[in-house]
């Protein structure tokens, strides 16, 4: 039992020890001799001290607790905007200011950071903060009221979704789309679809008919997260690290279509040893007709056909293929309306219900051919001679007329 107990204590402080070493940050100081901030206003005492810039593991940081004193370099992170010591509406506000601050493409400069830590200071404290070339506002006024409002004119925009289209697309057909806010966003969910975005195109297939969405998210400009810290074991000033924990997401309504695709075979003859047989080929020129079978309604409950309306006509191909495409969900009905000489028509109606579990229907639909009857004599019944002859006959006349 002693050795259970021991075991269990030797991992306990393994793992104690192993979670504090990963947490455990220093915080890194870097004072400027040539700013002071002076905080004045919002019922609370005037407040000047010199500029200093945070780093912790080559992180920017800045305090979030102004008046309270850093009282040690060493930190524990904790990550998410969640550990901070406000409220969620002051910790948005916070976040947005450090995303879009001295880390932003193009703001790398000290007016910029000065401009983040006094923004996020006259949020949490209400006080007005301005920077001074001397302690005390004396000296030349540093005025970073420029980096200021670009900072806060992108934390107001921040949540301004862009809106896209709609799109109505054919099924299984590839389509490009160019939109130059395209850049700025990535693909999150495309079920059903397959997309990719480079640079402002968005290229696009669906794979089955039927409503389907394309969510997006707006890109950040790294991978890293909000970390807040706090000192390890002693009372010390918050700072954090800010990135975006609530993103932004919008999506594009994609309409996607239906296909039929109708396989046309037509009987051919064969003769092997003088032995008469039928077989099937693709057969070209054969119309086909397509009908409304019930009355077909467009996404969004508009009707597009009635009841029995002709919609399309297509001709079998070389390869015998006939398609209507381009097709609501609903129900279809097929007829064929014109074959090729020496064909049978096809009198069937063929009911087709175009819905979103199959991205294409296929229909296999055979002609056979017309063939003369030859009424032999019974005196020449049992002549094989001349019963290879008819078959002949049969075959060559079957033969004229497709041609």
């Amino acid at each position: 039992m002693y050795k259970k107990y021991l075991i269990l204590t030797v991992i306990f402080f393994s793992l104690f020890f192993i979670n504090s070493k990963a947490l455990a940050e220093t915080l890194k100081q870097t004072y400027d001799n040539s700013v002071w901030y002076a905080m004045s206003g919002g019922g609370k005492p005037y407040f000047s001290r010199q500029y200093v810039s945070y780093e912790i593991e080559g992180k920017v940081v800045y305090c979030i607790q102004p008046g309270v004193e850093i009282n040690t370099d060493d930190y524990i992170g904790n990550e998410g905007i969640g550990s901070s010591p406000y409220d969620e509406k002051i910790n948005k506000k916070i976040e947005l200011i450090g995303y879009y601050g001295y880390d932003y493409p193009n703001h790398q400069t000290l007016k910029y950071r000065m401009a983040t830590q006094a923004l996020i200071w006259e949020i949490v404290s209400g006080q007005k903060v301005e920077f001074w070339t001397k302690q005390y506002s004396y000296g030349d006024n540093i005025n970073v009221d420029y980096e200021k409002n670009e900072i806060m004119k992108l934390v107001n925009n921040h949540y301004s979704k862009i809106s896209f289209n709609d799109i109505e697309l054919k099924v299984d057909e590839e389509q490009i789309f160019d939109n130059e806010i395209l850049k700025d966003y990535e693909l999150v969910d495309s079920e059903y679809l397959e997309a990719k975005i480079e640079e402002n195109k968005l290229y696009i297939k669906a794979l089955k008919p039927g409503n389907l969405k394309l969510n997006l998210k707006k890109k950040n400009y790294d991978n890293n997260i909000t970390i807040i810290y706090k000192g390890n074991g002693i009372e010390s000033q918050n700072v954090g690290f800010f990135r975006i924990s609530d993103p932004i997401l919008t999506s594009i309504n994609i309409y996607s279509k239906g296909k039929i695709e109708i396989k046309k075979l037509g009987e051919v003859t064969k003769f092997n040893n003088n032995i008469l047989s039928y077989d099937y080929e693709s057969l070209s020129g054969v119309e086909f007709s397509l009908y409304a079978f019930d009355t077909i309604k467009d996404f969004n409950g508009n009707i597009i056909y009635n009841k029995d309306e002709l919609i399309n006509v297509s001709k079998s191909n070389e390869l015998g293929l006939a398609i209507f495409d381009d097709l609501y969900l609903g129900k279809y009905k097929i007829k064929e309306t014109k074959t090729i000489d020496g064909y049978i028509l096809d009198n069937k109606e063929y009911i087709v219900d175009v819905n979103s579990l199959q991205n294409k229907i296929t229909l296999e639909i055979k002609n056979e051919l017309e063939k003369n009857i030859v009424e032999v004599p019974n005196t020449l019944k049992n002549n094989n001679k001349f019963i290879n002859c008819i078959i002949i006959v049969i075959g060559l006349m079957v033969c004229a007329k497709k041609i």
